[in-house]
């Protein structure tokens, strides 16, 4: 497949490339603290031979540098890199959109979007109890 300004130019086959990419779009940091962290999140141990194989595909692909600090390589994404990072976010919009659909609400007065929590006041949903109160002013 031809990346395309709305395609990635690499394939993100699997939770931990996108958590590692994820976790490069907060901070640069180096390889070691990368692997701790994505294993937390993840609650996994997660090896070296999984993560600097791809950060040197990264670097191959110029979403990344590296930058030598000590005695330990730092590890940030560029320009292109946070732009392809983006256009991944925005290829899951739709499926988490699809997958949460049925559980986010509108709010009866100001329209936003629940997730939970909503305030259910006279047979309507809302999203806090100011717009409960501001709907029975309306009415």
């Amino acid at each position: 497949m031809t990346p395309t300004p709305d395609t990635p130019a690499l394939k993100v086959t699997n939770l931990l490339r996108l958590s590692l990419l994820l976790r490069l779009n907060r901070s640069p940091a180096h390889g070691y603290q990368l692997i701790q962290e994505v294993g937390q999140q993840l609650h996994q141990k997660i090896s070296a031979s999984h993560v600097y194989p791809f950060l040197r595909e990264l670097e191959k692909k110029k979403w990344i540098h590296s930058k030598k600090n000590d005695r330990t390589n730092v590890f940030a994404l560029t320009a292109e890199g946070r732009r392809q990072v983006g256009v991944l976010l925005g290829q899951f919009d739709g499926i988490l959109e699809s997958a949460l659909s049925n559980k986010i609400k509108t709010c009866a007065h100001c329209g936003c979007k629940v997730f939970e929590n909503a305030h259910a006041h006279k047979g309507k949903l809302f999203c806090c109890h100011f717009c409960a109160e501001a709907w029975d002013k309306r009415a």
